[in-house]
C-alpha cells in the first residue's frame, strides 16, 4: 500500500534529486520496481497508462502465483501454487508462457500433480524449486513415486538449478545419488537419514553454500569426510544426537563453516544429548565459526517453569561470545535461546 501511495507521488511531482518526471526514468528501473509487486498490482497500477507501460508490461517477465493472479502473464519468470484445486487453473496455461521461467515454489499437491507440471514445464533453465507434498498422499508406493520426483529435481543442476527445497522426507538411497551435483548452491531437506548419508550429499556438492536440514535418525555410522564449501548450516539433529557425534561431523565435514544454527527440540520429560555447557561447546565449534545459535524448536507441550524461566523470559534470547584459542584470537558471536541458558551457562 505504501509503495502504491509512493508511485502516486512520483507521478504527479517531480523527482527532485534531478528533475525528472516518474515517467522519464529507464526500463530497468520499471523493472526493479516490479519485481517488489505481484501480477495483479502491476496491471492495476500501470496498465493502460500509455503504450510504453504496455509494452513493459507485456515483455515482462513476471512473478506468477495461481492463488492470486487471474490475468495469465505472456511470460512468466516464476510461479507458485499452493492448493490442489490450483491445478485447474495451471492446465492450460501454454509452454510458451514458460520460455523465461526461473522459479517454482509447488505445495500442498499430489505426488502425480508435481510429476505432471515438472514434465510440462520446460525445466532446464530453472535456478530455483521449492517442493511440498501434500500431507494425505501417502499411498503404497509414495516413497518410490518421492524418490523418483528428487531424482528427476536433483539432475537439473546439471542445467542452472542452484536452490532446491524438500520439505518432505528424503527418500533416495546413496546409490540413487549422482556423482555431482554441479551448480548446486542451496538445500533444505526436511528429513535426512543421518550423518553419513548428509556427507555423502556434501561431497557430491561442491558448490553447496547453505544447507538447512533435520536429520531422522542418530547413530555412530563413518562418515565420508570432504573438505566443501560450505559456509552456512542450519541443523535439526535428532534428539539423541551426542555431543561426540557432532563434533566428529563438524570436524571431518565442514572445515569452512562460518554460521551454525543448531535447532533443538524438547520433549516434556526428556532433553536432547546436545543441551551442554559453553566450554563443551567451545570444544566442538569449529575455530573458523564467526556465528552460533542455539534455538529451540517451538512445542506447546513445554512447560518453561520446569527449566527455571518464567513466561515473561522465555522469548528474551542471551547473546553471549566465545573465544577460540588461534593465532588469529578469534571470537564468535553466540545467540541462545532463554529455555537453554541454564544450560549453557552452568
Amino acid at each position: 500500500m505504501m509503495m502504491m501511495k509512493l508511485f502516486k507521488l512520483f507521478k504527479k511531482r517531480k523527482i527532485q534529486a534531478n528533475g525528472s518526471l516518474f515517467e522519464d526514468l529507464t526500463n530497468e528501473i520499471y523493472y526493479e520496481i516490479f519485481d517488489y509487486l505481484s501480477y495483479n498490482e502491476i496491471i492495476s497500477s500501470f496498465f493502460n497508462l500509455n503504450i510504453r507501460f504496455d509494452n513493459l508490461i507485456s515483455n515482462y517477465p513476471q512473478h506468477f502465483h495461481l492463488g492470486n493472479d487471474q490475468i495469465i502473464p505472456k511470460y512468466i519468470r516464476s510461479f507458485k501454487i499452493t492448493l490442489t484445486s490450483q491445478i485447474s487453473l495451471f492446465d492450460p496455461i501454454e509452454s510458451s508462457h514458460f520460455c523465461s521461467l526461473r522459479s517454482i515454489s509447488l505445495s500442498n499437491l499430489r505426488c502425480d500433480q508435481i510429476l505432471g507440471i515438472l514434465n510440462t514445464i520446460p525445466s532446464k533453465q530453472l535456478e530455483h524449486i521449492y517442493l511440498g507434498i501434500c500431507i494425505d498422499d501417502r499411498k503404497a508406493n509414495f516413497s518410490k513415486v518421492l524418490s523418483s520426483i528428487q531424482i528427476q529435481v536433483l539432475s537439473l543442476t546439471h542445467y542452472r538449478l542452484k536452490s532446491c527445497q524438500i520439505k518432505d522426507q528424503f527418500s533416495l538411497a546413496i546409490s540413487d545419488l549422482l556423482s555431482q551435483y554441479d551448480q548446486l548452491e542451496y538445500l533444505q531437506i526436511k528429513f535426512c537419514e543421518n550423518f553419513s548419508f548428509l556427507s555423502e550429499i556434501l561431497l557430491r556438492t561442491p558448490k553447496l553454500n547453505s544447507l538447512d536440514v533435520s536429520l531422522r535418525e542418530s547413530n555412530q555410522s563413518i562418515l565420508t569426510p570432504n573438505q566443501c564449501y560450505l559456509t552456512t548450516l542450519n541443523l535439526r539433529p535428532h534428539s539423541t544426537c551426542s555431543i561426540a557425534e557432532l563434533k566428529d561431523f563438524l570436524g571431518q565435514c565442514c572445515s569452512h563453516l562460518h554460521n551454525l544454527s543448531v535447532y533443538l527440540y524438547i520433549h516434556r520429560h526428556t532433553r536432547p544429548e546436545l543441551l551442554v555447557d559453553k566450554d563443551q561447546w567451545t570444544n566442538i565449534l569449529p575455530i573458523q565459526l564467526k556465528y552460533f545459535r542455539l534455538k529451540s524448536i517451538p512445542n506447546p507441550s513445554i512447560h518453561f517453569y520446569q527449566f527455571g524461566i518464567d513466561n515473561e523470559q522465555c522469548h528474551k534470547p542471551f547473546h553471549d561470545q566465545i573465544y577460540f584459542l588461534s593465532e588469529q584470537h578469534h571470537v564468535c558471536r553466540v545467540r541462545i535461546d532463554a529455555v537453554f541458558v541454564k544450560y549453557w551457562n552452568r
